[in-house]
């Protein structure tokens, strides 16, 4: 059965009993429909539509228009399809889609997949383990989306993406755009993709990847892991025990309170570790390290290292090596252990009872400040010098201007400032050991 009445000129409302649908059919450039108690299939006309249904496992498109669609009780599929449109999802695990446009879309308490579409679109994931989505994909075309590949990257470029995952575990997926993702409470995933993008996991353990472009990632609360990507990046752990991989790029990384894992990898990284027992590859390029309070350690893996690197160890017994190139290690207050490995290296001990190691001797190192309180640590083999005993090292010593230099063979040695040939032999009596 069906009963038309007129409100106004400008209105025609459609009253279909069978069906239990009540619809505005035009009302200026809005339409209402209320969806049946039952599973409704419906579409949308040119203009807004606004759609709400409170029950059942509903699918509306609402094609053209600026929407605004509301979903209820049952797992809904909402497309907003064209134009600037408001989506919410209700309380079941539901499949929202803005398609082209600039879309506000919030996803409810279920377990919600959000996919914002091209343009400018701010998404909530709410409570649940949401997925929220601004790339292209073929589920997103075929559900109504319209948009070839093409079409979304050219979109995409141009737009920014607000997306804030809410309680739950959520992952949040940007584009090629300047993407803002906030991953708030629970373990996330976060994922940059290109563009430079604004990425905070917030509370829990969060994973965050920055992808291409020049991002700025926040590791929060708990326990995070960052890959930076490409990109000159700022990288902040926050608190918790964080695992941080900056990539390619001059990054600027920032460790927190607690005991981190930081590689800065390639490019010219400044690394700032902060007061935790932290573990640090500064990689390729020449980097500047601060490690602050804690007992830290600082190596060359995997045949990086390759960099002229500062490092200055401040406070705590740290462990610094610096690799194969020409580096200047401080070690600040503490009691550290310090190596410049190949290169030329400056070497400073600092305050506190230190070690200096030289295990295979490429080039000319300088140690600022070698007195009776440090040692002295030397490889038995060291350029096949044989007899390396305290007598025979303290005959290779002689004067050198402010210092005194101790030959190592093959033009390579050691200038020790402050101490001159003679106070030199004297301290290697008793401070000098071997590997």
């Amino acid at each position: 059965m069906r009963n038309e009445f007129c409100e106004d000129p400008d209105a025609l409302i459609e009253r279909l009993f069978g069906a239990g649908v009540v619809r505005v059919l035009d009302f200026g450039a809005f339409g209402l429909t209320l969806g049946s108690w039952g599973d409704d299939n419906l579409t949308g006309g040119p203009g807004s539509d606004l759609y709400f249904d409170p029950m059942g496992n509903d699918r509306f498109d609402g094609t053209g228009g600026n929407d605004v669609l509301l979903g209820g009780l049952g797992r809904d599929t909402l497309l907003g399809g064209a134009g600037n449109d408001v989506i919410h999802g209700g309380t079941e695990d539901d499949n929202l889609l803005g398609g082209p446009g600039n879309d506000t879309i919030a996803g409810g308490t279920g377990n919600d997949i959000i996919h914002g579409g091209g343009g400018s679109n701010l998404l909530f994931g709410g409570g649940g383990d949401d997925l929220l989505d601004v790339r292209w994909s073929t589920y997103a075309a075929q559900a109504g989306a319209g948009e070839s590949a093409e079409d979304w990257r050219a979109a995409k470029e141009l737009a920014t993406d607000e997306m804030h995952g809410g309680d739950g575990n959520d992952t949040l997926e940007g584009s090629f755009g300047r993407d803002l993702l906030h991953g708030d409470a629970g373990d996330d995933h976060l994922r940059g993709q290109d563009g430079d993008d604004l990425i905070d996991g917030g509370e829990g353990n969060d994973v965050l990847s920055g992808g291409n472009g020049a991002d700025t990632l926040l590791g929060g609360t708990g326990d995070d892991t960052i890959d930076a990507g490409r990109g000159d990046d700022l990288i902040d752990g926050g608190s918790g025990r964080n695992r941080i991989e900056a990539g390619s790029g001059d990054d600027t990384i920032t460790g927190g309170d607690d005991r981190d894992i930081i590689r800065g990898s390639w490019g010219n990284d400044s690394i700032e570790a902060g007061s935790g027992d932290d573990w640090i590859d500064g990689g390729h390029g020449d980097d500047v390290i601060h490690l602050g309070d804690g007992d830290d350690f600082v190596g060359a893996i995997d045949q990086l290292g390759r960099g002229d690197d500062v490092i200055f160890g401040e406070g705590g017994n740290d462990w610094i090596h610096g690799g194969r190139q020409d580096d200047y290690l401080d070690g600040g207050d503490g009691d550290d252990i310090l190596n410049g490995g190949a290169g030329d290296d400056v070497l400073v001990g600092g305050s506190g009872s230190d070690v200096f190691e030289i295990r295979g001797q490429h080039g000319v190192d300088m140690i600022l400040d070698f007195s009776e309180d440090d040692i002295l640590r030397i490889g038995r083999e060291i350029n096949g010098l044989g007899d390396l005993s305290a007598d025979a090292l303290a005959a290779r010593t002689e004067a050198m201007g402010d210092g005194a230099w101790l030959d190592l063979g093959g033009s390579n040695g050691i200038l020790f400032f402050g101490v001159d040939a003679g106070e030199l032999g004297n301290l290697l009596q008793d401070r000098i050991e071997y590997f």
